[in-house]
């Protein structure tokens, strides 16, 4: 019986600790060190986008539907903007769980445009840094130094959303070079 009563004491031990370390883990306020491919398997890292004033869309399957209409509605209304050539719009796939023997199917179901590409995040490492939100698209905007200075998570345009977006964009503007 003692045996008993001590395995269960560690096993809520230890589940509580897990639990409690979850939770423990900070969000990220920076940019994340990272290398990535794309659908084309060009790599790139967290230094090819240093100084730029960085819209990042992550999402998960679910998700993808609704990244091209906000990436859109971004662009559209930022494009007039005489400082728009700051801006850099990034598309973030989070892709794990597809098994290895599937990710050349998942690749090729990605847009087959070069000026389309998307970051294929096969460990998850941008959702579990930026707690992104799975069945939806998630808009982080960093600026120019790499500081995550906006987060939102949405399924369909928000003009509401879309104007907060677009007002932290140019906010940040002035700071880049």
């Amino acid at each position: 019986m003692r045996n008993v009563t001590v395995f269960i004491i560690l096993v809520f031990v230890l589940v509580s600790w897990f639990l409690t370390d979850l939770r423990a883990q900070p969000q990220q306020s920076r940019l994340i060190p990272f290398k990535l491919k794309d659908q084309f398997d060009r790599e790139f890292e967290e230094r090819d986008f240093h100084h730029w004033l960085l819209v990042v869309t992550g999402f998960d399957k679910n998700g993808s539907k609704y990244a091209e209409p906000w990436m859109q509605a971004i662009h559209d209304a930022l494009k007039d903007n005489k400082e728009f050539y700051k801006v850099l719009l990034v598309a973030v796939a989070d892709l794990r769980g597809i098994p290895f023997f599937l990710k050349g199917f998942v690749r090729g179901k990605f847009p087959e445009k070069r000026s389309r590409w998307v970051l294929m995040d096969w460990d998850g490492i941008f959702s579990k840094a930026y707690r992104l939100s799975p069945n939806v698209t998630n808009i982080m905007v960093f600026d120019c130094s790499s500081n995550l200075i906006h987060q939102v998570s949405e399924r369909e345009v928000n003009q509401i959303k879309l104007d907060g977006i677009v007002s932290k964009i140019l906010s940040a503007m002035p700071g880049c070079e």
